[in-house]
């Protein structure tokens, strides 16, 4: 099975195969418990008031670890991202940043738009500008 999963992650490249695998769990263990129900007489304990209040609560703590887990991620990523990598042909050079027609780029640290004459990093590969703490340019 795991060696059926790298190679379903290989072939699609991107996170879709891990999405669609869930997605397949999800229909099988759904199509298990509806199995059961029908084949024990379980059905009666689906619509008691009980396991309805239940199921609302695991859904709604679910829902909730699900939000916190993703606005733990945003956090971290805005507040503590990870270093860029650095290509020892291409190294990032520092540059004042003039603004050019149009809207101002934005820094990759932060999404926050560049001001005109602001020194800032320029990261080669991938094409990036990344701004400096106050005091960290020459």
């Amino acid at each position: 099975m795991k060696k059926l999963l790298k190679r379903l992650w290989d072939a699609t490249g991107a996170p879709v195969a891990c999405l669609i695998t869930a997605a397949l769990v999800a229909v099988l263990n759904a199509g298990a418990a509806w199995l059961l129900a029908h084949r024990y007489g379980a059905h009666e304990l689906f619509h008691h008031p009980a396991f309805s209040f239940g199921l609302a609560v695991c859904l709604t703590a679910l829902a909730l670890f699900v939000l916190l887990g993703a606005a733990i991620a945003a956090l971290q990523k805005r507040f503590w991202p990870l270093p860029l990598p650095v290509n020892e042909e291409y190294p990032p050079t520092e540059l004042v940043y003039i603004q050019g027609e149009g809207e101002p780029e934005r820094c990759a640290c932060h999404n926050r738009p560049i001001k005109d004459g602001t020194v800032v990093l320029h990261w080669p590969q991938p094409a990036q500008l990344v701004c400096l703490p106050k005091g960290k340019h020459r």
